[in-house]
């Protein structure tokens, strides 16, 4: 799925009238983080009529300078969803060796740089992803799988 597609998606589900100065906010740092521009933030926040004004969110953009917990785009997701939006139209194609009830049943990915011993990551191979549990042990890198169908050898 396209990830320009899905969060903007995400937020026509968000009402930017409901939501207070924290909140609204949150979702502009989320959309920097995730590498959006701030006339996105900017054309979803006009939908509120009575606070909007232009050219504030500009402002706002330009002091998002980072932070060791960065909002990320989960957070628009999770507050899409408390308000009934649903990834892929909450449908998700399997594919034959896909483990049906697994540790989750939505992935939500945090970008980031490395990750972790026993984290959960999303692989990319040429045009495929699939989420794996990392292992390291005595300088070396394994993906292990959650399907028991494909133990390590």
């Amino acid at each position: 799925m396209d990830r320009e597609l899905s969060l903007k998606e995400a937020l026509e589900y968000i009402d930017p009238s409901s939501l207070d100065y924290q909140d609204w906010v949150g979702i502009g740092m989320g959309l920097k983080e995730a590498g959006y521009t701030s006339e996105d933030w900017d054309r979803w926040s006009s939908g509120d009529p009575n606070r909007y004004h232009p050219g504030e969110c500009a402002k706002k953009w330009n002091s998002f300078r980072g932070s060791a917990t960065p909002i990320t785009a989960g957070t628009i997701v999770q507050m899409a969803m408390e308000r009934g939006w649903r990834p892929n139209g909450g449908g998700v194609e399997l594919s034959w060796d896909d483990i049906i009830g697994g540790r989750e049943d939505l992935v939500v990915v945090n970008r980031q740089q490395e990750a972790r011993n026993g984290e959960i990551v999303v692989a990319l191979f040429e045009d495929e992803a699939t989420v794996k549990t990392l292992h390291r042990k005595d300088g070396r890198t394994w993906l292990l799988p959650q399907n028991p169908d494909y133990p390590l050898q």
